[in-house]
């Protein structure tokens, strides 16, 4: 199975289905993580580049249109790649999930994304996070008080389609 045939499994209406269902964060991360679609997932970030292309896929979902009157239809499989993210590299996981912080409709994937900008991080100097946010969207600022690190500054997203600001 490659990754594009975990990441259409996951992101496949069944899937979001068997998992959507729960109440709670803590059930709905127990009945995630035991899927086998996530277990493949995890073992795909042993191998060159995995997590990249996970934190890129996500980007991807952040992008795509939606009809705002509806549930987004990528919120499942954007938690589930935070989540994997941030057990990798929480400083990346951070600058993700302000992506995915600020995209509409979304459910699971701002629970996370919240989760994950509180975490506290390990990197000196990783700066400010402010999160503007309402019952459809947010926005999310991240402030360096000195300059962008280059490794962050590259993983940002280009489009204008999110309330994103290094400065």
């Amino acid at each position: 199975m490659t990754i594009t045939d975990i990441f259409a499994a996951i992101e496949s209406l069944a899937f979001g289905a068997r998992v959507g269902v729960v109440s709670g964060i803590k059930l709905f991360r127990s009945v995630v993580w035991s899927q086998k679609e996530v277990k493949r997932l995890q073992k795909e970030l042993k191998r060159e580049g995995g997590y990249r292309d996970i934190y890129k896929r996500a980007i991807e979902l952040c992008n795509r249109p939606i009809d705002e009157d509806y549930a987004n239809p990528w919120d499942i499989p954007l938690a589930i790649y935070l989540s994997i993210i941030k057990k990798e590299n929480l400083s990346e996981a951070k600058v993700l999930a302000m992506v995915v912080a600020s995209t509409k409709n979304l459910f699971w994937a701002r629970k996370i994304a919240y989760e994950v900008l509180v975490a506290k991080t390990k990197e000196k100097n990783f700066g400010h996070i402010t999160i503007v946010a309402n019952e459809r969207e947010s926005s999310a600022v991240l402030k360096y008080p000195d300059k962008v690190p280059d490794e962050i500054e590259t993983l940002s997203p280009t489009s204008t389609a999110y309330a994103l600001e290094v400065v």
